[in-house]
């Protein structure tokens, strides 16, 4: 009886160990990394284009080439040579959207408001118009993989605080440090 009580009790614990192992890879997989630079020429073909001027292609081809749009168009008749791509996807029945700018934010400047160390978004003293939020945007907010899966691709990150609070900046959201991150800096002066 006690041989039986042990053996069960040593299996309870393996298998404990096993779920928490298997788990433990689960709650990690939620931490995206930025992708790596495009490398191909890709086309996409079929899918219904929402250009953002309230305008819609119901059958658009795209073409990227270094991450940037090359052009994009209706499909029918079109002709290009598909030789000319490295990759072509068909994308039929998908809805496309332009991505989104996040403007006047302090994303990757505030992450605990509880927490001074993890507010970068304002300076003491009424008057700083050296302050550049770019150089304290932190690329590893917890709050920039849900932006990035919700559309949101850049962001203009603005300091606060201050009659000249300082200088923004319009960061990609998809980046491993803020100098990788940086789109256009110093932009533009933030003043109350």
């Amino acid at each position: 009886m006690i041989m039986k009580n042990h053996t069960t009790t040593k299996m309870r614990r393996i298998i404990y160990i096993l779920f928490c192992l298997l788990f433990s890879g689960i709650s990690l997989a939620q931490n995206p990394t930025p992708a790596p630079a495009q490398s191909k020429t890709i086309l996409y073909i079929g899918g219904k284009a929402h250009i953002g001027n309230g305008s819609i292609i119901e059958q658009s081809a795209l073409a990227f080439t270094n991450g940037k749009f090359v052009f994009v168009q209706s499909s029918v008749g079109f002709k290009a040579g598909r030789e000319a791509y490295d990759t072509i996807i068909n994308i039929d029945g998908k809805h496309i959207y332009p991505g989104i700018i996040a403007m006047n934010t302090n994303i990757g400047l505030r992450e605990m408001e509880l927490v001074r160390a993890t507010n970068d978004y304002a300076e003491i003293g009424k008057i700083n118009p050296s302050i550049r939020a770019v150089v304290a945007y932190n690329t590893d907010s917890k709050v920039i993989p849900t932006l990035r899966s919700n559309g949101v691709l850049m962001a203009q990150i603005a300091p606060e605080g201050g009659m000249v609070s300082g200088m923004s900046s319009v960061v990609q959201l998809d980046a491993w440090n803020w100098e990788d991150a940086a789109y256009k800096t110093d932009e533009g002066m933030f003043m109350s």
